[in-house]
């Protein structure tokens, strides 16, 4: 489960405190405008990996984060979204920068709200819009949340086809 983080006091207070956080759960940053956003550990008591996404949904880079720093972690180019779990979540899942995107259904909801002038999509917690995830609580949707998945740009063996869900 992923929580989204679209005000700026949700991206300021991101993950701070928390004790626990699940195997696969995390939290999603949806910035205002496209740039070269930077992450803390201050008042995180967990060791973190973050994936910085640019609005076409292409990893930029992908960074681990240790607990209680004040180090800067920032965007390798303009990122729309920041994706924060458990350190190690995405190298578990052989994940890395410039060989993987959001695709699935995430990936098509970007797409569909790019054509509509949107300034981006809450991907997660059954959030559409970035409207949304600003005036509502994420929890309280009856639709069943979209799934963040990742595909590799490697194609399937003899080089043709769609790439290949990791």
């Amino acid at each position: 489960r992923v929580a989204a983080a679209a005000t700026i006091e949700q991206r300021m207070k991101g993950l701070m405190f928390r004790e626990k956080l699940g195997a696969g759960d995390g939290m999603l940053f949806v910035f205002d405008e496209p740039g070269y956003h930077a992450m803390w550990m201050k008042n995180t008591p967990l060791p973190l990996s973050v994936a910085f996404v640019d609005g076409a949904g292409a990893i930029l880079n992908i960074l681990d984060m240790e607990p209680h720093t004040l180090d800067q972690h920032a965007a390798a180019g303009p990122a729309v979204y920041a994706i924060e779990t458990n350190k190690g979540w995405f190298a578990k899942r052989r994940i890395k920068a410039a060989e993987a995107e959001v695709s699935g259904r995430a990936r098509r909801e970007v797409q569909r709200h790019q054509r509509h002038d949107h300034p981006g999509v809450g991907l997660v917690d059954g959030v559409e819009t970035v409207e949304e995830a600003r005036g509502q609580d994420p929890h309280a949707h009856a639709r069943p949340p979209p799934a963040i998945a990742f595909a590799t740009r490697r194609t399937r063996p003899g080089g043709r086809g769609r790439p290949r869900p990791s």
